[in-house]
């Protein structure tokens, strides 16, 4: 895939930004992408990414402020009791209304010490 800010949050373990032609990918450089680890809550490793994805000419200056904040409200919920379903997911197309988009619920669970890996059957 290339250069691109999902790929770049995980190896830095900071929040990117990667606008238009700074992708690899050709296919992408009408889209600028911010994007902002999760650290998993027991180890501190990467358990997912929030990313912020719009058309170029669409972006704002403050969706690394939005991703940092997401990636920081999901880190909160992590450390809660009940343990969160994370089944869901928000989805929001430009200049639309968010939905809740529901993932398969075996996605993603969680042990007794808060580690996050796939389900088992």
């Amino acid at each position: 895939m290339g250069t691109n800010a999902l790929d770049l949050a995980l190896r830095t373990g900071r929040g990117v930004s990667v606008f238009a032609a700074e992708h690899l990918n050709g296919l992408l450089h009408g889209w600028s992408c911010w994007a902002q680890p999760i650290r998993d809550v027991s180890d501190a490793r990467p358990a997912g990414v929030v990313d912020i994805s719009a058309p170029w000419d669409a972006d704002s200056p403050s969706s690394g402020a939005l991703a940092s904040s997401v990636a920081l409200l999901v880190e909160q919920m992590m450390r809660s009791e009940p343990k969160p379903d994370f089944g869901h997911r928000i989805a929001m197309k430009s200049g639309g209304q968010p939905r809740v988009e529901v993932n398969p619920p075996s996605s993603l669970c969680r042990d007794d010490r808060g580690r996050s890996s796939p389900c088992s059957s």
